[in-house]
């Protein structure tokens, strides 16, 4: 039997697959992984620098991807008798964890042998994310399994009643030490520092080089071409203005690039 994602899930997928400042990302940013990501979740051929024209590009690329997925769940769920909210949360569930990882799951397998009960619990087995190394417990994800776990126990008009239990319930997760809740739910480096970011490019060697090269290459200049000292300096001061224009320039861009990739998970 052939599903497809109704508007509920794709307002979950939609809801939770959001770029760093809300709603779809018109331009590539790196999601928690490192992988090159636009739109809403959508990885197929992305590479850094990559632009949408506006939000309608983005919806239109999300409902591609849903026919992908709803067959890909289709394709791990046979002949396996399922209500539009439990395909519409697993849908979910295999847009965030990929094919591979949700025909392996304990959600599938338990559904299938209709442990639905068991099915919804799994959900919150796909919770962690490495950081710094290590598996931790994401609140985002958290939150994601939980609102896919209760859409998945909603009873359908034509269901056969089951015992289901209530919106499985997830505790609240406390960042590590050293790390952070972003709005969007993601743990990130408390510390950013943007400040060594600035001082470790060449950013700054360059606005130095300038002054240097400027205090030191005067007198030459004046003695070759006659003019004062003042003047050179009035020179070298436009010329050093205009590297710190710059500087402050690419200091918004790398701050503003930095903020998206923590804003996704990424220190």
């Amino acid at each position: 039997m052939s599903h497809v994602i109704s508007p509920m899930g794709r307002k979950l997928i939609a809801e939770f697959e959001q770029g760093p400042n809300g709603g779809p990302a018109l331009v590539a940013y790196l999601c928690p992984a490192g992988v090159p990501t636009i739109g809403y979740g959508h990885t197929a051929g992305v590479k850094m620098g990559d632009r949408l024209p506006d939000a309608a590009a983005a919806d239109a690329l999300l409902a591609t991807d849903l026919l992908l997925t709803a067959k890909q769940v289709d394709d791990c769920l046979g002949d396996s008798p399922t209500t539009q909210p439990q395909f519409d949360a697993m849908a979910s569930l295999l847009f965030n964890i990929g094919a591979g990882g949700f025909a392996g799951s304990t959600v599938l397998r338990k559904h299938k042998a209709g442990d639905y009960n068991g099915a919804a619990q799994a959900f919150a087995m796909w919770r962690k994310a490495t950081v710094n190394g290590q598996l931790v417990d994401m609140p985002g994800l958290i939150r994601r399994r939980g609102e896919e776990s209760s859409l998945y126990l909603t009873p359908t008009a034509n269901q056969v009643p089951i015992a289901m239990p209530q919106k499985v319930e997830t505790a609240e997760v406390t960042p590590p030490t050293g790390y952070v809740e972003t709005p969007q739910g993601n743990i990130v480096i408390a510390d950013i520092k943007q400040s060594n970011i600035v001082k470790d490019s060449d950013l700054g060697k360059i606005v130095g080089g300038v002054a240097a090269t400027a205090s030191v290459a005067a007198p030459a200049v004046a003695g070759i071409a006659g003019m004062s000292y003042m003047a050179i300096f009035a020179i070298a001061a436009v010329i050093l203005a205009a590297g710190l224009a710059y500087a402050i320039y690419k200091l918004v861009q790398i701050k503003t690039a930095r903020i998206e990739m923590n804003n996704k998970g990424i220190a």
